[in-house]
């Protein structure tokens, strides 16, 4: 993943991880398998599934839709969230868990929200 360089990061108070492209976002978001077991350990009962798998098909908008209905504060919980839905995640039992994280940022990168 892109990071902003040490020159850059020392000049503003832009993210210092730039986070996926889209590009990057698909292929990630087509490592999940739709367990469901993300939501159950989401504190907020987030529908992650679906939100992956319409960035999956490749319509953010949806994704986003889905996103902000389940959690209208999406924006301002991810500041705060520990991301236990990657810890749980069952891709994580053999190798590494889907980036939900990252996922949902460039969901809210792209339409200029950030977390």
């Amino acid at each position: 993943m892109e990071v902003l360089s040490s020159e850059n990061r020392v000049k503003s108070f832009v993210e210092m991880v730039k986070g996926y492209s889209r590009e990057q976002a698909l292929k990630e978001a087509q490592r999940c398998v739709e367990c469901g077991i993300c939501v159950a350990t989401c504190p907020a009962h987030m529908d992650i599934p679906n939100y992956i798998r319409a960035i999956r098909e490749n319509d953010l908008e949806e994704a986003l839709r889905i996103l902000y209905e389940t959690n209208p504060l999406s924006a301002t919980c991810g500041r705060l969230c520990t991301h236990r839905c990657e810890e749980v995640c069952a891709i994580g039992k053999i190798g590494e868990p889907v980036a939900i994280r990252w996922l949902k940022g460039i969901l809210l990168t792209r339409y200029r929200i950030r977390i």
